[in-house]
């Protein structure tokens, strides 16, 4: 990845853990100054059982996130929104709270990501009203 724009990202791992797992911005920032790919790399799915089962093999994986308009007209989305990875998370930090050995911590990582989607919607309903009112 010798491109300058190409960032790794970092404060993954949570404290004293080391998986091994990289992730990277690999686009150029676009004109909300945000980049919009991310390639997340460390680890093999040949390891994984559910991977198996699906007999799906990978080392990467590629999160590509929405450029333009969140409903482009007569058009498809071009990648997937902050909420909707917030949304995966919320769904797997809930099945582990639901498990018998459920921990404070994941309790209170899941309020967060609740009050990360919570704050996302209220901001594009502010959008739309903006939007309609000009």
């Amino acid at each position: 990845m010798e491109k300058a724009f190409v960032r790794e990202v970092t404060g993954i791992e949570a404290s004293g853990s080391e998986t091994g797992l990289r992730v990277h911005a690999i686009d150029e920032p676009g004109a909300d100054g945000a980049q919009h790919v991310y390639d997340v790399t460390g680890f093999d799915t040949r390891t994984n059982p559910g991977m198996q089962e699906m007999r799906i093999r990978s080392s990467n994986l590629i999160v590509p996130f929405q450029i333009g308009p969140a409903r482009p007209p007569g058009g498809a989305m071009n990648g997937i929104t902050d909420a909707v990875l917030l949304a995966i998370v919320r769904d797997r930090l809930a099945a582990l709270k639901r498990r018998p050995l459920a921990c404070v911590e994941c309790a209170e990582a899941l309020l967060h990501v609740e009050g990360a989607l919570f704050a996302l919607h209220r901001r594009g309903a502010r959008v739309a009203l903006e939007r309609r009112s000009t």
